[in-house]
């Protein structure tokens, strides 16, 4: 009969019994599947077979040793942060071609809505497994942990391709295609409630009172009633409010570019000549306004300024590192205000990670400034309410306190629970 050796769990700590010339073991507490290398010592030879009667003393030794070194690995890791500990295990999984589960990539903008009634708010947007082949769906996470709470059907690939809007609207999630195909989903279950081919590619969206106001690249404008997709003959005057949307800005909100804002306020644009390229963020009601671009020195470095009316209130350089490490990021524009604070993400070069900075609204004095990540640019979106700021990268939204800057939440990729004790988003 073969002889048994003791092992460690590597994930756990726990003994595992492990037969002579098994590659691999499950174990049978936290059920994670290691790899073993050939450090397992074979069977001893049998008297006479011709190996010395000191080998078995040998493979003896080596068991205890292996077992020693399986007992400190296990200490270690005990003692890690439990970030470390994730991020290991992924490494592990990764190099070894599998993993416990598939991870899941949040790549939208932040939609917030509280789908189970509990008082937080809970992140809608669309999400894909990462695997090769993997499709979209439409999906809620919720704002305390990050679980998932609901998941949609497979999105098609229209919806999912870049030149697609999705916006959530009262008690519905809009999406409308790259072939002007809208559909609304319940916010509250995911569930699919009507569809509508309107055989336009829509550029911004608007919610008025019970419908929806989708504005085609064209300059068309189409209504639609929220509870069943029917056509609206609404005049054109009835006012609608500005959607936060897929790559937009916030609800109530709209980007454009200077040179349209100039246009707007009939060639008064006051703090423009400061940038040499910028965008402006323009509320749907007030006069205050946000300038964010790269200073007119033309060296790359991101300035934002804020205006009302025909005055310019104050502006300041983004980032509090060095600003020659760090670089403009207008495709798309990515800012959010409220009357209290400013909120600027902004990249540094050479991909080594995007950082976010808060000023005060009404002076401009910096609040704070704290690294997101390592990562790629990549961003989606960003929403600030009273007590948080939800910032959505590549894969991953973080979840920030709007007082200190101190992380919260990730939610994604990246899921993580909360650092501190009070939950996020909490809804009024």
């Amino acid at each position: 009969m073969a002889r048994l050796v003791t092992q460690r769990c590597p994930n756990c700590g726990a003994s595992l019994q492990v037969a002579p010339g098994v590659s691999q073991v499950v174990c049978p507490y936290c059920q994670v599947t290691s790899e073993l290398r050939a450090s397992l010592p074979p069977p001893p030879a049998p008297p006479g077979a011709g190996a010395p009667a000191r080998s078995s003393g040998w493979a003896v030794a080596a068991a205890v040793v292996v077992a020693v070194i399986g007992i400190a690995a296990s200490l270690i890791a005990r003692l890690l942060p439990s970030e470390v500990k994730q991020r290991a295990a992924r490494l592990r999984d990764d190099a070894l071609g599998r993993s416990a589960a598939p991870r899941t990539s949040f790549a939208d903008f932040p939609f917030l809505y509280d789908v189970n009634a509990d008082g937080t708010a809970d992140v809608l947007g669309m999400i894909r497994l990462l695997q090769a082949g993997s499709p979209y769906h439409l999906a809620a996470l919720d704002g305390r942990d990050g679980r998932e709470l609901w998941r949609s059907d497979v999105l098609t690939a229209e919806a999912a391709e870049s030149m697609s809007l999705r916006s959530l609207i009262a008690d519905s999630f809009v999406v409308v295609d790259e072939l002007g195909t809208v559909q609304a989903y319940s916010a509250k279950t995911g569930r699919l409630q009507w569809t509508r081919a309107l055989g336009a590619r829509a550029q911004r969206l608007c919610q008025g009172e019970g419908f929806v106001r989708i504005m085609a690249a064209s300059g068309r404008a189409q209504d639609l009633t929220l509870a069943t997709g029917q056509p609206l003959a609404a005049p054109p005057t009835v006012p609608c409010r500005s959607l936060g949307a897929s790559g937009l800005a916030a609800d109530g909100y709209q980007w454009v570019s200077c040179g349209d804002y100039r246009n707007r306020r009939s060639g008064s644009a006051p703090g423009a000549s400061l940038f040499r390229d910028c965008r402006a963020l323009v509320p749907d009601e007030g006069e205050r306004a946000l300038l964010l671009g790269d200073r007119a020195s033309g060296d790359g470095v991101a300035l934002v300024a804020a205006v009302q009316g025909d005055a310019l209130l104050w502006q300041t350089v983004v980032p509090a590192v060095e600003p020659l490490s760090t670089r403009v990021h207008l495709a798309p524009p990515m800012a959010a205000m409220d009357g209290r604070r400013v909120v600027v993400p902004y990249p540094l070069l050479r991909n080594k990670g995007v950082r976010l900075a808060a000023f005060d609204a009404r002076t401009g004095a910096r609040l704070w400034d704290v690294a997101v990540h390592d990562g790629s640019p990549l961003q989606f979106g960003m929403v600030l309410t009273e007590r948080d700021v939800y910032y959505s990268t590549a894969d991953t939204v973080y979840v920030f306190s709007v007082e200190r800057g101190e992380l919260r939440l990730k939610l994604g990729l990246e899921s993580g629970a909360p650092r501190v004790g009070a939950a996020p988003g909490r809804l009024p």
